[in-house]
């Protein structure tokens, strides 16, 4: 398993994703309503989405572990269902993405996720 992004939530997307284009050379994949997604050299997605305006800073990020494929998505979720796991967001699959979200013991949110091959 490995982290595959991490998302923060800032004042101003276009601002942040020319700061993060321009001084750590990310490439852009695609802009969602969520927010812009922006990868590095090592595949890692760096996703940057809109804070409203009451928003603590410590609310305003997450990362997620990407996985092999759908179906890995549905068995870790059916597996931790069972097992009694609460969850922030429960299993979504669309066209776009398959994932499902949980937190830490802290309050991190946490996604599992597959994104297909884009």
């Amino acid at each position: 398993m490995q982290i595959g992004h991490l998302h923060i939530l800032v004042n101003d997307v276009a601002v942040s994703k020319r700061f993060y284009q321009e001084v750590f050379g990310l490439t852009e994949l695609t802009e969602e309503d969520f927010g812009v997604i922006l990868r590095d050299d090592s595949g890692m997605d760096f996703v940057i989405g809109p804070a409203k305006p009451d928003q603590a800073q410590g609310q305003r990020m997450h990362f997620g572990f990407r996985q092999q494929s759908r179906k890995a998505v549905k068995h870790m979720f059916e597996q931790l269902k069972a097992e009694g796991q609460d969850f922030e967001t429960a299993y979504v699959e669309n066209d776009f993405i398959t994932l499902f979200a949980l937190n830490d013991p802290d309050g991190n949110r946490v996604e599992v996720y597959y994104a297909g091959d884009f």
